[in-house]
């Protein structure tokens, strides 16, 4: 289980693993995650909204681990944005 700054990971199906995040305001959002990657020894998780989805959003955070403890972090850094696309964009492409 993920659990931090209102973000909280619930396993769901045999199939699929969902994420509820909580904004802050009190809500929880529904998330599948489609995939785990790793980018220069920093790990995260791509997901997609399951309520209200087009098909096409996708929302990337950095995957914590501290001790027995893993939370989720927002991305801020451009550079880091930057190597995290190309690695989600290389691994589309092998598909």
């Amino acid at each position: 289980m993920v659990d931090d700054k209102g973000k909280e990971e619930v396993p769901s199906s045999e199939d699929n693993v969902l994420i509820l995040i909580d904004p802050d305001d009190g809500t929880e959002h529904p998330f599948e995650v489609l995939e785990l990657i790793v980018v220069e020894g920093n790990e995260y998780v791509i997901c997609a909204p399951l309520e209200g989805d087009d098909g096409d959003d996708a929302y990337a955070f950095r995957l914590v681990t501290q001790g027995d403890e893993s939370y989720l972090e927002e991305i801020s850094s451009e550079d880091e944005w930057n190597a995290l696309a190309a690695a989600w964009e290389e691994a589309q492409e092998e598909f």
